[in-house]
């Protein structure tokens, strides 16, 4: 069940850093992961250095967002049995999913490889490692 997420743009390294430990103490996170290719690994050190919070980094790679049994694919069987349940009951909540839904719509498979078609997939890859972590799955593997 999807509880909540936040989309921002121009929000500075500090304020995400005190949004993730809101979100982490007012839904009491027993396991978060924090994507940590690139300049993510940024965050992913800070809490781990910083905190007690159970963030850990988790490395996007082909191989893992490819995957059948753990990657983007992962979500279908998800979605077709009832696994994931987006709030649809205010207008704020009707927004949040769509964009959620118009994401997913551009997410692509050709020659064994995910690709995207829609104009950004940051909120199905948040997805994905909330997933992953829900699992307790790491893939580490190169972009290739």
């Amino acid at each position: 069940r999807l509880l909540n997420y936040w989309r921002f743009k121009a929000t500075s390294m500090q304020e995400q850093i005190n949004r993730i430990e809101d979100y982490c103490k007012r839904f009491r996170v027993t396991i978060g992961y924090l994507e940590d290719n690139l300049f993510q690994k940024v965050y992913a050190e800070h809490f781990k250095k910083n905190s007690f919070l159970p963030l850990q980094g988790h490395t996007v790679t082909n191989t893992g967002k490819n995957s059948p049994e753990y990657g983007i694919l992962s979500f279908r069987p998800a979605f077709e049995n009832d696994k994931w349940v987006f709030p649809y009951n205010t207008p704020k909540d009707q927004e949040k999913t769509d964009l959620i839904v118009t994401e997913f719509n551009g997410i692509v498979q050709r020659n064994g490889r995910i690709g995207n078609e829609s104009f950004h997939d940051d909120t199905v890859m948040s997805l994905w490692h909330a997933m992953c972590a829900s699992l307790n799955t790491v893939f580490v593997a190169d972009w290739g």
